[in-house]
This record gives structure tokens, C-alpha cells and sequence, in this order.
């Protein structure tokens, strides 16, 4: 398995195209995972996730290796299928992670992130991070989508 070099993938995240970036959510601060999303190209081309979502509380949600839950927390459902991942509340039915292949080194990640002050929410319609929406964007040749810094700051691009 080898890292998916940022020039050879495209990521929809809600509305917006990312394309040719370093990342797509870097958290910048002492003692917080830099990456919490990770790409990762197999063999074949097929592309691993590997992420940790956290409640608002800071609890683990689901810890991902490699397409792989190696932790569910009560109260959540996670489906694999070829192409998909899907991670759902049970009681609410919201979708927390949606991460669906939709071609060679192209694919869409979506659901609800928490993070340190920030709130973030992804949807086919747009991405809102603390009441800020982002919508039908395209993002070329950036550094990330998202820099989260310390006490919730927010870099765009």
C-alpha cells in the first residue's frame, strides 16, 4: 500500500471539488492528529480511509485502518460495501461518514467531523463548518481545504 500523492487524487467534500491539494482537513496544534483523514492506494488502485471521528465530547465514534472498523461505538452502524462506507446514528439516522469511491482516484467523503471548537457537516448541497457554508467550490492546487487551528480557528484553501 502506498500514500495516494496529493497531485494524483480529487476529493468532493459536500459541494466542493479538491483537487491536486495536500489534504483535505489538517488540524494544526500540539497534541492533535495533523491528517485525521488519511488516503491510501492499494495494489489494484482501490483507495483506504483511514480516519478516527470523534463526538462532541471528544469520544471515538469509529477508528477506520485501512477500510478495516477496528472500533463501533454503541449507538452506531457502520456498512462496508466495494465502493462505500457508510456510518450512520441508529437513534437519529444522520450520516457521520459517508466515503464513496466514484472513480479512479476520485471520491467523495461526507458526514458530520468534530474537532476541537469546530463543528463540521458535509453534504451532497454543502459543506458548514461553525455556521460557515461552503458551496460548489474548487479548490486546485491548495496547501488543504480545511486548516483548523488552535481555540477552532479556520483557514479556507
Amino acid at each position: 500500500m502506498v500514500k495516494v500523492e496529493a497531485k494524483n487524487y480529487t476529493v468532493v467534500v459536500g459541494s466542493n471539488l479538491v483537487m491536486n491539494c495536500n489534504g483535505v482537513i489538517n488540524l494544526v496544534g500540539s497534541g492533535l492528529c495533523k491528517q485525521p483523514f488519511r488516503f491510501r492506494e492499494g495494489s489494484y488502485g482501490e483507495i483506504f480511509l483511514n480516519c478516527t471521528i470523534l463526538d462532541e465530547e471528544g469520544n471515538k465514534v469509529l477508528v477506520l485502518v485501512n477500510n478495516i472498523p477496528k472500533k463501533v461505538m454503541d449507538g452506531y452502524e457502520i456498512e462496508i460495501e466495494e465502493n462505500r462506507i457508510l456510518l450512520r446514528n441508529k437513534a437519529t439516522g444522520e450520516v457521520w461518514l459517508n466515503f464513496s469511491k466514484l472513480g479512479p482516484r476520485n471520491f467523495k467523503l461526507n458526514g458530520i467531523l468534530h474537532y476541537p471548537g469546530i463543528k463540521i457537516v458535509a453534504t451532497d448541497q454543502h459543506l458548514t463548518v461553525n455556521g460557515m457554508t461552503l458551496s460548489h467550490n474548487t479548490f486546485v492546487n491548495c496547501e488543504n481545504l480545511l486548516s483548523i487551528g488552535p481555540g477552532g480557528g479556520i483557514g479556507i484553501g
